[in-house]
């Protein structure tokens, strides 16, 4: 007998950067309210970014963002993808984050709109 799992707030996604003539494909599928703390979490960490934070802190907390949304594996790709360019991989997680039509936030928001 098999068991199935199902979930109805589930955040599933696909998205391409483009940088030039190349691209990359990544994805999201994660819980919606584990999302919603993975992001607060890596805001947090950007948020002690400032003038005077190392190149490994900024690194870090570049991290901590693209892991947030696309996962571990997407992120080693993501920067692989940006030559290890941490404003980079923030400016393109933030704006895939925030944006009001395409944005995981308006997905996020959608999700829960039909839970209630």
């Amino acid at each position: 007998m098999f068991k199935r799992f199902f979930t109805l707030n589930r955040v599933r996604d696909s998205v391409t950067f483009r940088e030039g003539k190349e691209e990359i494909n990544l994805y999201v599928d994660s819980d919606a309210e584990s999302l919603v703390s993975r992001l607060q979490k890596a805001q947090e960490q950007l948020l002690k970014i400032d003038d005077h934070s190392s190149i490994e802190d900024r690194k870090n907390a570049a991290e901590t963002l693209a892991n947030a949304v696309f996962g571990h594996e997407q992120t080693k790709r993501i920067f692989d993808f940006y030559h290890g360019d941490a404003s980079c991989v923030v400016t393109i997680c933030g704006m895939y984050v925030t944006d009001k039509k395409h944005g995981l936030i308006p997905k996020i928001v959608q999700v829960q709109k039909h839970l209630r």
